[in-house]
C-alpha cells in the first residue's frame, strides 16, 4: 500500500519503474493533501487502486523489489497478507534475483507474532535477512538466492545515499 507515501517517493528516485497497489484511494488523496502535494507527477510510478493479492492473481508482472509494509495486522484482512499463501504468490512475481522486503510492526505485536511470521517466510524463501529497526519492529528481507550484499554493505551504501539520515544507526542486523 502507499501508507504516507515516503517508500514510493523514495523508490521512485532509486528505479525506473514502481507499481504501488493501494486498496483504497482515498489514502492517495490523503497522501497528496497532508505530505507530499508532488507525488502524482513522478511518471514512473504507476498507481493500482486494488486489493494487493487480488491484483498478483490478474497479472504476470515479475518485480526486482516487493515491498510490503502492512499497517496494522491485527484484523483478518491485513493479517492475511502475512500467511504462507500470500508470500507464495509473492514469490510467484519475483525476478531471480529479486527479493521481497516485509515489515513487522513488533511494537504492535508480541514475539512470538514476528517469529511466526519468520518461521512462515523461511518456509517460502530460502535466504533471508532480519533487520531489527527499534522498538521490536522488524524488516525481513527475503530472496530465492543468496542476498549479495552484507549488512555493513548495506549501512554503507545507506549513509552514502543519505536515506533517512539517521538510518544508519537505526538498522541492527539479527545475526
Amino acid at each position: 500500500g502507499l501508507g504516507t507515501g515516503t517508500t514510493v517517493r523514495i523508490a521512485s528516485t532509486l528505479v525506473h519503474e514502481v507499481d504501488c497497489v493501494e486498496i483504497n484511494p482515498a489514502v492517495y488523496e490523503a497522501v497528496v493533501e497532508c505530505f507530499f502535494p508532488d507525488i502524482g507527477k513522478n511518471r514512473n510510478v504507476r498507481y493500482i487502486f486494488k486489493e494487493a493479492r487480488h491484483f498478483l492473481l490478474l497479472t504476470d508482472a515479475k518485480y526486482d523489489i516487493i515491498s510490503m509494509e502492512p499497517s496494522y495486522p491485527t484484523d483478518v484482512t491485513t493479517a492475511s497478507l502475512l500467511t504462507r499463501e500470500c508470500f507464495l504468490s509473492l514469490k510467484e512475481h519475483l525476478n531471480p534475483d529479486g527479493i521481497v522486503c516485509v515489515y513487522a510492526p513488533g511494537h504492535q505485536l508480541r514475539e512470538r507474532y514476528t517469529d511466526g511470521v519468520f518461521k512462515t517466510l523461511a518456509g517460502v524463501f530460502p535466504y533471508l535477512h532480519v533487520w531489527n529497526v527499534g522498538i521490536g519492529d522488524v524488516i525481513f528481507i527475503c530472496a530465492m538466492n543468496p542476498i549479495r550484499m552484507t549488512p555493513e554493505e548495506i549501512k554503507r551504501n545507506i549513509a552514502e545515499e543519505n536515506l533517512g539520515g539517521a538510518m544508519k544507526d537505526a538498522i541492527r542486523f539479527a545475526r
